[in-house]
């Protein structure tokens, strides 16, 4: 027989059973198109190469300590010994990704703020690019302190005429003028995912960009503020490198001074590198845990295909026998069930794709606070490897709900069959031993463990949401400025500050406003060692966070002063204390009156006026640090936050604010302007997206399985139509048949659940070896108990309708017809 025409007896085949065949189809499309879309994140992370040439041979060197750990920057000394002396790297460059520059662009347009990198001249061929317009930064940019830019494909597209008409224009960066030389490759972004430069810099130029840097940045060997990244040299390999940089690095060390010894080389691959090297996101443990739940929800979509297309093949056994009596062979039957399947397995893939193609815009437009990296596709066609997994997954699935039934016809025997009684492999068995209950029960087992991981993560959300933050500040608004970077010198600012906080307190609406240099509820900060007059030094665990405030700052945040009083204007030698550190240095006894050093060099001693309520610093997580609270009159800030409290919709102030600003200095661009309420939420990011694609996940699994248990129920209780004839014959009810086939399902649920348990387990407790799971343990009960409940909801729905169906029967009509 030609391929065409079983290609067209499959097609019928298919279509006979049109329901059956869109079911399958659809759980398809449902199963693909979700994990296609999910693994496109976990794509973006841990697979998607760098867009870099020979990125294998492209290595970042760190600075760490003996035992390869505690990874950290370099200083650009300790760059200039390796470029100096290793000859395992054909070539090295320093870079710095994290920094940022006020930019106005040409035409006078509103100022703006930038993502800015600054890279060494040998930057741009370390990596082997090419430009997509213009040139790239060479050493003679560096060595010149030339100004020019190179700028991102993303940034000329966007906000310049074009990636042709980029070189050449003139960009205001920090007040320089900067000439564009040329525009970067497409899809290049930088080396740290999460750090997306807008505009390079040459290093050199060091302090346009960063003005608070001290002058001799490049010759301090304890400031380590640089990346490093070089490509091999032909035939050596990292181990060889890595060896050489330590041999370098000690020869070095022992002709300086104890305070100068440079640290130990760590070597990793850029590509590997690019993923939260330090540790502080845990990004890629992230992206791991979530391609574990992904491969999960794709098991239940097979298994559930399977036991589909088995149940399909139970049914048609009246026609196998039919046609294999009529002449048919075997492996003709297996070759049609193949081809079946892979025509449905084609069917889902590509409703699978459109489907995925549809969920990535919604994931590429997470805020970058939940989703920490750049996610580039818009459709999964943009993405080789995304198309791969589709089709891989397509035909895999295909293989495997077709094989099944295609090794069950090579066994049937058509006399049986014509006579319309149950055949399997190895001849009739019992319904509890069907390899389609073995399918529906992993599909639960997988579902149990997918709830369990999703009632873990949404009960750490609620209990983060559950924290307070220790103010009562919730209309409000949050609005930074720098102003260094603006070539303010320290007097301009100070009268700068003055009248903003002056004009802000006199807008409509606003109640209160302060001043401080970072907002509440995000990492970082001051720390500082406080040593108490007339007592002994101050130790590590006198440590305390430092806040520079304005004297409104307590009553526009709500936070309440418990004790003495809080700061008065112009006293710049008053500080307030939270309860924890009056706790921490005072006990039960009295702060109100003392005085403390070792606020800053230079810095007068400050004296404790009052005490105020504990509030979160750094996370919603975190258990209450001992703070200090400062004036800024007695401080210089570049960077501050203006806090606003108001009466309405905190939102409606932005316009104002900005046109205060403007007033105030027309080449100052804004940035970070939210709502306290938007701000918190952001606080919390994280937890809302494992949450939330968790519960997805794990309702989709239950969906599938629900409709795995509906047709396993449903088979069973048709197959057994006679046999509940003649229980009503005799005398049964029909509640009792209803709880009869009732119990099938819930029997398989039940085993699912107890399977489940042992694969959520491992799991649960490899979530609590992280930061993941906050107020909740991994043995949970309430977790457990209610994804075990949820399962059982979730197949006692499935079964209902079969069940009602069940006590419809009529006796006389079906014995009739026997």
């Amino acid at each position: 027989m030609s391929l065409r025409r079983e290609l067209r007896d499959a097609l019928r085949s298919a279509t006979s059973a049109p329901w059956t065949s869109a079911l399958i189809v659809l759980v398809l499309a449902l199963g693909i198109g979700a994990t296609t879309a999910l693994v496109s994140l976990v794509d973006g992370v841990l697979f998607r190469d760098l867009p870099i040439a020979g990125s294998e041979r492209v290595y970042r060197v760190f600075a760490a300590d003996e035992k390869g750990g505690n990874l950290s920057n370099s200083s650009h000394p300790v760059y200039r010994d390796y470029v100096e002396g290793a000859q395992s790297f054909a070539s090295l460059a320093a870079f710095s990704d994290w920094s940022s520059a006020n930019l106005v662009l040409p035409g006078g347009r509103s100022p703006e703020r930038v993502t800015a990198g600054l890279v060494s001249g040998t930057f741009f061929s370390v990596l082997g690019l090419v430009p997509a317009g213009g040139r790239l930064l060479s050493p003679a940019d560096e060595a010149s302190r030339a100004p020019v830019v190179v700028v991102s494909h993303r940034f000329a597209t966007e906000r310049l005429s074009g990636v042709a008409t980029a070189p050449g224009t003139i960009l205001q960066l920090n007040g320089t003028a900067f000439t564009v030389a040329g525009v970067a490759p497409r899809g290049f972004h930088g080396l740290n995912y999460g750090q997306i430069p807008d505009v390079w810099v040459p290093l050199t130029l060091y302090q346009v960009i960063e003005p608070g840097f001290e002058k001799g940045a490049l010759e301090s060997r304890t400031f380590s503020w640089l990346d490093i990244v070089g490509r091999l040299a032909p035939g050596v390999s990292p181990e060889a490198a890595k060896s050489e940089l330590a041999t370098l690095s000690l020869r070095r060390s022992r002709e300086r001074p104890a305070d100068q010894q440079d640290p130990y080389a760590f070597l990793l691959p850029a590509v590997e590198a690019a993923i939260d090297p330090y540790g502080t996101e845990g990004i890629g443990r992230a992206a791991w845990m979530l391609a574990g739940l992904v491969a999960l929800v794709v098991l239940v979509t097979c298994a559930d295909v399977a036991g589909l297309l088995l149940a399909r093949s139970e049914r048609r056994r009246w026609d196998l026998g039919v046609r294999l009596a009529l002449g048919a062979t075997p492996g003709r039957l297996v070759r049609s069930a193949l081809l079946e399947s892979l025509l449905l397995a084609t069917a889902g893939g590509i409703l699978g794709v459109a489907l995925a193609g549809a969920l990535l815009p919604l994931l590429s437009a997470l805020p970058a606070s939940a989703l920490p990296f750049s996610l580039d596709a818009a459709s999964p066609l943009v993405s080789l490897r995304m198309l791969a997994f589709a089709l891989v997954l397509c035909l895999s699935t295909a293989l495997l709900f077709g094989v099944a039934p295609a090794l069950a016809i090579r066994r049937v025997s058509p006399l049986p069959a014509l006579r319309g009684e149950p055949s399997f492999v190895g001849g009739p068995l019992p319904s509890r031993l069907r390899p389609r209950d073995g399918l529906t029960l992993l599909q639960f087992a997988f579902s149990f463990a997918l709830v369990v991981a999703a009632s873990l993560l949404t009960r750490t959300l609620l209990s983060v949401l559950a924290e307070e933050p220790g103010f009562s500040l919730r209309s409000g608004l949050l609005v930074s400025l720098e102003l260094e970077k603006a070539g303010y010198d320290t007097q301009r600012a100070r009268a700068f500050w003055a009248a903003l906080l002056e004009g802000a307190e006199r807008l409509p609406g606003v109640t209160a406003a302060a001043l401080c240099q970072r907002p509440p509820i995000v990492r970082g900060g001051m720390r500082s060692t406080l040593s108490r007059v007339g007592g002994p030094p101050g130790t590590p665990e006198d440590n305390v966070e430092i806040l520079i405030v304005t004297p409104r700052y307590f009553e526009t945040l709500g936070l309440p002063i418990l004790a003495g009083r809080g700061l008065n204007p112009g006293a710049d030698s008053e500080m307030v204390l939270n309860e924890v550190a009056a706790r921490h240095f005072f006990g039960t006894g009295r702060a109100i009156g003392a005085s403390f050093t070792g606020l800053g060099r230079g810095k007068p001693a400050m004296t404790v006026v009052g005490v105020a309520a504990n509030a979160k610093m750094r996370s919603l997580r975190e258990t209450h640090r001992p703070a200090a609270f400062l004036p800024l009159s007695g401080h210089d800030f570049p960077a501050l936050t203006l806090h606003l409290r108001s009466e309405g919709d905190p939102a409606e102030l932005v316009p104002a604010v900005r046109a205060l600003i403007s007033r105030l200095d027309p080449s100052l661009p804004i940035f970070g302007a939210r709502t306290v309420k938007d701000h918190l939420e952001r606080a919390s990011a994280r937890e809302r997206l494992l949450a939330s694609l968790a519960l997805g996940l794990a309702g989709l699994a239950l969906l599938l399985s629900a409709a795995g248990i509906y047709g396993l129920v449903a088979q069973d209780a048709e197959s057994r139509k006679r046999e509940f004839a003649i229980r009503l014959a005799v005398g049964a009810r029909p509640f009792d048949l209803m709880a009869l086939v009732r119990r099938r399902g819930l029997l398989v649920a039940a085993g699912g659940a107890l399977l489940g348990l042992a694969l959520a387990a491992p799991g649960a407790r490899a979530l609590a070896g992280t930061d993941w799971l906050y107020g909740v343990s991994a043995e949970d009960p309430v977790a457990y108990a209610a994804a075990a409940l949820v399962l059982f909801v979730a197949a006692l729905l499935a079964g209902e309708g079969p069940a009602r169906r069940a006590a419809r029967v009529e006796p006389s009509e079906l014995l009739r017809e026997s």
